[in-house]
């Protein structure tokens, strides 16, 4: 297929980077993974599924696991949905906590890879952003996004965010002592 001449001609031009570690096809297409995942198997493992279906935040647990076991099935590992796909707010406490989403990918061994923080302007003149969307309730202040950032991290179980501006998650990831990809 034309679809699968322009992946391959894609993947052979980082065939050539190095190192390949650092290459990690996405598309939300999920069927381009399917492609990478099958034949090129030196990226298979390295592929994720970019998701912006929003249709999905309201989805039983059950319908999550649908939707979601094709990407296991087929070797990806790794899902990344936007930031607040990953989060909820508490009704009670007005804590953020992890989705419905996020529980359903970890129970399925999905590493997840948030998107996109710091896209927005500061949260003064952005709080209904698309970017903060559900979460803008309760974000007040631009240091509440390292709150969103240290849920993402320990309680959702990011592996990596992509970042606009990435001296606030490098900041997080040193204090931490951590890695994020």
């Amino acid at each position: 297929s034309t679809r699968g001449q322009f992946i391959d001609r894609v993947l052979a031009e980082y065939n050539r980077t190095n190192p390949k570690s650092r290459v990690y096809p996405q598309s939300f297409v999920w069927e381009d993974l399917y492609y990478v995942i099958d034949n090129h198997p030196t990226f298979g493992t390295q592929t994720f599924a970019l998701d912006k279906n929003l249709d999905t935040l309201q989805y039983t647990q059950e319908e999550l696991r649908y939707y979601l076991s094709p990407l296991v099935d087929h070797g990806v590992t790794a899902i990344a949905p936007t930031i607040f796909m990953l989060l909820d707010i508490d009704p009670t406490t007005k804590d953020i906590v992890p989705s419905r989403y996020a529980e359903v990918a970890s129970e399925l061994g999905l590493d997840m890879i948030a998107w996109t923080f710091e896209r927005s302007d500061a949260l003064a003149n952005s709080r209904s952003s698309w970017y903060y969307s559900k979460l803008s309730e309760v974000l007040q202040s631009d240091s509440d996004m390292m709150k969103v950032l240290d849920v993402l991290y320990e309680d959702v179980g990011i592996s990596g965010i992509f970042t606009d501006w990435p001296s606030v998650v490098t900041f997080y990831a040193n204090c931490k002592g951590i890695a994020l990809r």
